[in-house]
């Protein structure tokens, strides 16, 4: 579908996206959304697309009804999105739309609670760099952003990558030949009863796979297992792949640790270095090379994406693989995962979106390993109330591994997912309590400040140090916070 496109909510992660790959395919596009700064303001502007503050009617004057009119479901209930429909534009969510481009070609998934975003963009890294740039054939959609300058993947219209989010089961219409698994555990508590109601979801998504599709899973989560092994019985007919420290086959991770990186061993022991820290990001980066893998091996000739002295021989995974995994040595990271802002007087400042007690987990571990025998101060704003309350054990045990804790107000986003508790000052005082009451706790401090401005002026005032480690995590603007407490540090 071309022409002309109205995205409502236009900065979403996964929005923004879909509208800069719409401008790549030749579309007018244009949006509306909040009238505040998001991360995505930047690469909106460079795309050249126009952006009104507010959810004015009166907007859809400017066009005529051939406009396509996509909205984020964050915003579905806003009077705008009923009066396209009664002055007869075609109107999309963005989960429909995604599901009507799905239904136009190959696609393929990558889902999971955590790593989603990380394992899309490696993904896409390693399907588009070095030789297979001669012959691009797809487009990633989601809010997966490589590299630094964060621009989305264009690669051409033959397949397509999603970052399927199962939210309000968003990814269930999604027509998927194939699927990466990362992991599952309940999150979203606003939406999953529990645990079983997670992996209920999961379960459907996969048994809806597209007829002699595949599944390729991290066989080091049970959640994931459990998944694969509901797929087992009541889907023969998928091909099913496990990777992992504990998988069995040509995808078992078998480590040797490196310094400077890990050297990891798999398909047939063969070594391959990776110049990263941290088992769970490795493992998305490699399960992200076998997921490029199975799509390159799913083309009709995988012989153009080789290296120039390469062969498919018999052993095609293991040579496909191994080209897949050289270039992901070069990975850049992703926008907003582990992302290095900036060096300032003997601080680095680093923006994570870990919003998740097994996402901070990840992240402070590979803090620890990158930046060994430095104070971690984290600079926390947590996204829900009902996340916050509901794993409130969770976050203390994992953010009182950081040395310093600053958490701001709950951030509720466009969900209104906020309650007369204030759990996230709770959180700032279990995360103290925890520290007196076991050795475990390395956290010496923690301290609640109800917004970002509180939080910079306490940071620049004294928590923070030279050599210090200062993490932006969370959700909301979180991610511009060092800018302003470089400032403030720079003032003082």
């Amino acid at each position: 579908m071309t022409g002309s496109f109205f995205l409502i909510g236009i900065k979403g992660s996964g929005m923004s996206h879909l509208a800069i790959i719409l401008k790549e395919r030749k579309n007018e596009v244009s949006g509306c959304d909040v009238d505040e700064i998001f991360q995505t303001d930047e690469i909106l502007l460079q795309a050249n697309i126009e952006i009104f503050a507010g959810f004015d009617g009166e907007r859809l004057k400017n066009f005529d009804t051939t406009t396509c009119i996509i909205y984020s479901t964050a915003f579905a209930q806003k009077p705008i999105v009923q009066q396209a429909r009664q002055q007869g534009f075609r109107v999309f969510s963005y989960i429909e739309y995604l599901t009507l481009l799905s239904q136009q070609r190959k696609t393929y998934g990558v889902a999971g609670t955590h790593g989603k975003t990380t394992s899309t963009a490696a993904t896409a890294f390693a399907l588009s760099s070095g030789r297979r740039k001669e012959f691009p054939f797809f487009s990633l959609f989601g809010s997966s952003l490589v590299g630094t300058n964060g621009k989305p993947l264009y690669q051409g219209d033959e397949n397509f990558l999603l970052e399927c989010c199962e939210y309000q089961d968003h990814f269930q219409s999604y027509a998927l030949r194939g699927m990466m698994l990362t992991n599952v555990e309940w999150d979203h508590p606003d939406y999953f009863e529990n645990y079983d109601a997670t992996i209920q979801s999961f379960q459907q998504r996969v048994t809806s796979l597209a007829q002699d599709g595949f599944l390729l899973y991290c066989s080091d989560d049970s959640g994931a297992r459990k998944v694969a092994d509901w797929a087992r019985m009541r889907r023969p007919d998928l091909k099913l792949y496990s990777y992992g420290f504990e998988a069995l086959g040509p995808f078992a991770i078998h480590e040797d640790g490196y310094q400077g990186g890990i050297n990891v061993k798999l398909a047939g022991y063969r070594s391959f270095h990776l110049p990263f820290v941290g088992r769970n990001f490795v493992r998305d980066l490699v399960g992200a090379a076998v997921f490029a893998t199975c799509i390159l091996l799913d083309r009709p000739s995988p012989q153009l994406y080789l290296d120039e002295n390469a062969l498919v021989v018999d052993e095609a995974i293991v040579t496909v693989l191994s080209t897949s995994l050289k270039i992901l040595e070069s990975f850049p990271g992703t926008v907003g995962r582990f992302q290095v802002m900036a060096e300032d007087d003997g601080i680095t400042y680093i923006d994570d979106y870990a919003h998740h007690p097994t996402e901070i987990d990840t992240t402070i571990e590979r803090a620890r390993k990158k930046y060994p025998n430095r104070k971690i101060l984290i600079v926390f704003a947590p996204h829900t109330s009902s996340r916050t309350q509901t794993f409130l054990k969770y976050f203390t045990a994992s953010l009182s591994q950081c040395d310093k804790l600053i958490v701001q107000e709950t951030y509720a986003s466009a969900r209104g997912d906020i309650t007369e508790t204030n759990y996230a000052q709770i959180l700032a005082k279990e995360v103290e309590k925890r520290g007196f009451r076991t050795r475990r706790a390395l956290c010496g401090a923690s301290l609640f400040v109800p917004g970002g401005d509180d939080a910079v002026a306490s940071v620049a005032r004294g928590w923070l140090q030279d050599g210090d480690v200062c993490i932006t995590m969370g959700a909301g603007n979180n991610h511009s916070l060092y800018k302003k407490i470089i400032d403030k540090r720079h003032e003082l």
